[in-house]
């Protein structure tokens, strides 16, 4: 049987689980998921917890014990086979198990499963809310800051984006929408003083609080449009408004800070590109 060892942040995670999915579905392999990787602590790099208790059952995960074995196995025989980039999975051995160690972003796995994603929400008692359609006109901001400002090997792979691609994007979103209601959703409120003001120096009615990630995610969800941070947090809170309401999408470009990893097949056609400066 395959393993998955998830790793990173909420919008990595779910991306691990649709790909996970869709190996089920579309390439008849059953698999079993570990958190081995995100009880790491590593330098540089953010700790995360495991994000998807309330979609996949207990039951379906591998003992720290086990993936370690499994992990040593496949640098020490042929009994597994390592699997890091979703555009080589078919140089690989079929009769052989796979471990999984990536995070398999693309649009196309996702919309494979699509159905079953928003029917594991549905049925979910944490996950079911985002689904659920706010009476309220806003438009979601997510302004992703944390381990982009503090961390400066994160920071140089995946840049800080400028006030200035979100103070644009808004008032293009205004233009489209005529919603002039922004919710800030942020991992670090206080440093979005400057950008705050200069909204509302637009007109734009502002709400910057403190919130929980998931609550952020929920806000993102349920938005009427979004302006988004190069975020795998954000594009999940994005493809969930698009769903739910035919959100207008705002995504940042380059996604990431040299123009030459930008990713293939994550965007849909209609989400709208826009340049942001990178600092």
């Amino acid at each position: 049987m395959d393993l998955l060892l998830m790793q990173g942040g909420l919008g990595n995670q779910l991306f691990q689980w649709a790909f996970s999915l869709n190996q089920k579905t579309i390439g008849n392999r059953d698999l079993k998921y570990s958190t081995l990787l995100l009880d790491l602590k590593l330098p540089q790099i953010t700790k995360r917890e495991y994000c998807l208790k309330d979609l996949i059952p207990a039951e379906k995960f591998e003992s720290k014990f086990k993936s370690s074995l499994k992990l040593w196995q496949s640098k020490t025989g042929n009994k597994f086979q390592i699997m890091r980039d979703i555009t080589n999975i078919d140089s690989l051995d079929r009769n052989t198990a796979i471990i999984y160690i990536g995070f398999f972003q693309k649009l196309s796995t996702v919309n494979n499963v699509k159905k079953q994603i928003i029917k594991s929400f549905n049925e979910s008692s944490q996950f079911k809310g985002c689904l659920t359609e706010d009476q309220d006109k806003f438009i979601a901001m997510h302004v992703r800051k944390g381990d982009y400002l503090g961390h400066s090997k994160t920071r140089e792979f995946h840049g800080l984006t400028s006030n200035k691609f979100y103070i644009d994007s808004a008032l293009q979103l205004r233009e489209q929408t005529e919603v002039e209601r922004i919710r800030i959703f942020s991992d670090s409120q206080k440093d979005n003083k400057e950008l705050v003001n200069d909204l509302r120096s637009k007109n734009f009615k502002v709400e910057n609080q403190e919130s929980s990630e998931f609550l952020d995610f929920k806000g993102i969800c349920q938005a009427s449009a979004v302006v988004m941070s190069n975020s795998s947090f954000s594009w999940w809170g994005s493809y969930i408004a698009d769903h739910l309401r035919k959100a207008p999408i705002i995504y940042p470009t380059p996604w990431f800070k040299e123009e030459s990893t930008h990713p293939d097949n994550l965007f849909p056609k209609h989400w709208i590109p826009k340049v942001r400066s990178v600092e």
